[in-house]
């Protein structure tokens, strides 16, 4: 697919997850028409120096700097550091799929597939809650106790989350309940 930064595409079910052949199908929020994408793995070359950068940022990072004496200014550079950090891993997740191809299925596949999603929904949205509710934790407990890991552990949460927050959209809960109409085919192939 040439242009894919116009589609808005919300997870839905991953298959054969860690091996080569996996691939993930999603549903576009705009068309309902499906999708499959493949994750892109990171390379040893790319993840070393990307470690070591964390490694001196974390050493170098220093709780001194944080507003901890005013409440109010201290919240708000929380929220204003939390939407930043979701912002970022909502863009580092639409940055790691490739091979994006439109997807159809017949009727008995599509049926397989959304039982399989519906069967593993509850435990996505619990998967957000709860990594929304640990980086708000962090934001707390660095203000209570000062320590850069409650900094790090937040930023990397909110990332997570700000990674996972597709399972939380209107669409995939209206495909949850099996209350939205999906293009099964794509339309070249009909």
């Amino acid at each position: 697919m040439s242009d894919n930064s116009k589609l808005k595409l919300v997870p839905f079910f991953s298959e054969n997850i860690g091996k080569s052949d996996s691939y993930t199908i999603a549903i576009d929020a705009e068309t309902n028409q499906l999708y499959t994408f493949e994750e892109k793995q990171m390379k040893a070359s790319v993840f070393l120096p990307l470690f070591f950068v964390f490694l001196i940022f974390t050493r170098l990072l220093s709780v001194e700097y944080i507003p901890l004496d005013n409440l109010i200014i201290y919240t708000i550079m929380s929220i204003v550091l939390f939407s930043i950090c979701l912002f970022g891993g909502n863009i580092m997740r639409k940055k790691g799929i490739k091979n994006i191809k439109k997807a159809s299925f017949n009727t008995r596949e599509w049926d397989r597939y959304k039982e399989k999603g519906r069967h593993f929904y509850p435990r996505q949205v619990l998967l957000v809650i709860f990594m929304l509710i640990l980086s708000i934790a962090c934001f707390v407990f660095l203000y209570m106790y000062q320590a850069k890991w409650w900094l790090i552990g937040a930023i990397l949460s909110s990332v997570f989350s700000g990674n996972l927050l597709p399972f939380l959209s209107k669409t995939r809960y209206l495909l949850y309940k099996d209350r939205i109409e999906v293009n099964l085919h794509d339309e070249g192939k009909l």
